[in-house]
């Protein structure tokens, strides 16, 4: 997890780098979007590579089932 230090240093980077760029210029909230949608497309991959290298070790994770069933039962005693 970043900081905000660290977020808004990513983010004045980026917005820079789009400054300069050859796209068309955009508005303050649409370069925030496209910050925090190429964020999250970053966090998503970071997950995938990390669920890979999990299944190349042999970890092969619960059945949906199982999770869904413990979730639904969780859930049942916090409204208890």
């Amino acid at each position: 997890m970043h900081t905000l230090a660290q977020q808004l240093s990513d983010f004045n980077t980026f917005a820079a780098e789009r400054l300069t760029s050859s796209l068309p210029p955009a508005s303050l909230d649409d370069v925030i979007d496209e910050w925090y949608s190429l964020r999250t497309v970053e966090a998503d991959l970071l997950a995938i590579e990390q669920s890979l290298e999990d299944f190349q070790r042999g970890e092969r994770g619960r059945p949906v089932n199982d999770v869904l069933t413990e979730l639904r039962d969780r859930e049942l005693q916090r409204r208890q």
